[in-house]
Parts: structure tokens; sequence; C-alpha cells
């Protein structure tokens, strides 16, 4: 009782909450471990890696029109988006109305301006391809590109604008500097 009392004491210390006695007895036994990455191996700062756009809109119109969607959304991809734009462009307009569906994105409609310079009230939609991609016709091309970026750590959010996927919106977060050094330790200690 003593050992683990300590145990938890000193783990409470380094930020290490151990849950009760019983999961500190059994941390000898473990051969696998799965780590939350966002905040655990990563500094939990997503940013925004790469605008795809893939069809009508530029990357820097995608990357806006995202951002509008996005305004209202308390997700930390959103404010990821938000705040790429804004490094980009002054002011971002505010969507007419805002609907999130928590695990799958965000619809609004958005008023902007297109390149020659007509107002458009448009339905708009960010989220993941589990909503946008699943049940609409996504070319083979498109999942793949999708599928490369998920590969390499990204995270990616699909635009649609008036009910057709115009962007890809990829995603990453930054690895801690210390995680690759404290996985190392602790697969050395078995």
């Amino acid at each position: 009782p003593i050992a683990l009392m300590v145990g938890t004491g000193r783990g409470a210390t380094r930020g290490i909450l151990i849950k009760n006695a019983q999961a500190l007895e059994l941390a000898g036994k473990i051969n696998v471990m799965i780590l939350d990455k966002t905040g655990t191996i990563t500094e939990g700062k997503p940013r925004v890696n790469q605008v795809i756009s893939l069809a009508d809109y530029t990357e820097d119109e995608i990357l806006q029109i995202a951002a509008m969607a996005e305004k209202k959304s308390e997700h930390p991809l959103a404010a990821a988006v938000v705040k790429s734009a804004l490094e980009k462009f002054s002011t971002l307009n505010d969507p007419v109305t805002f609907s999130a569906f928590p695990g799958k994105g965000v619809e609004v409609l958005g008023r902007f301006t297109n390149r020659s310079g007509v107002i458009r009230e448009e339905i708009i939609q960010v989220g993941n391809f589990s909503w946008l991609g699943k049940n609409s016709e996504v070319k083979l091309s498109i999942r793949e590109k999708i599928e490369k970026l998920e590969q390499t750590g990204n995270s990616v959010m699909l635009v649609n604008i008036a009910g057709r996927l115009e962007g890809i919106i990829a995603l990453a977060d930054s690895i801690k500097s210390d995680s690759a050094s404290a996985i190392s330790a602790l697969q050395k200690i078995g």
C-alpha cells in the first residue's frame, strides 16, 4: 500500500494521473500501448497543411469559404482553418445560417463574392469524408488523394459548395519535441 501511494503521488507530480491501485498493479503486465495522439504526442495545435481545389474555385477561395463556414464552430480543426484564413485575409464574412453536426461537420448558408464580383448565396458544407464523401459520387482519383493525405498523418476536411465537392483541406498537428524520446524510453523499460 505504501508503494502504491508513493507511486501515484510521484506520478501526479509529473502530470500522470493513475485511476486506481489496480491500474498501477496491472501496468507491469502491459505489452501493447495505444496513445491518443492529439495533445499526447502532438502539440494539440492543428494547422492547415494543404488546400486543394477540385473544380471551380481557387485554393484561396476554398480556404476563405471554408473559414466562413467554420467561423462559428468550436472544433479545434475549425479554429485552425479560421486562423489560417485570417493570416491571408483581413476579414471573413459571417455565415447567414449555421448548423453543426457533431462528428460530421457544419452546414451554413454563406454569402460571398465570386471572382466576377457577383454576390452569391450558397449552402456550404465542411466536414469529414464519412459525411460528405461517402454518399456522393467521389471520383476514384479524389478518394486516392484523400487516402494519401490521411496516410501521411493529416486530418481531411471536404468542402461542398451548392451540393458539389469543390475542395479538400488537409490539417496536421506537430509532434512534440520530446515524444520520440518518451516513446523510446517506454519501449526500453518494456
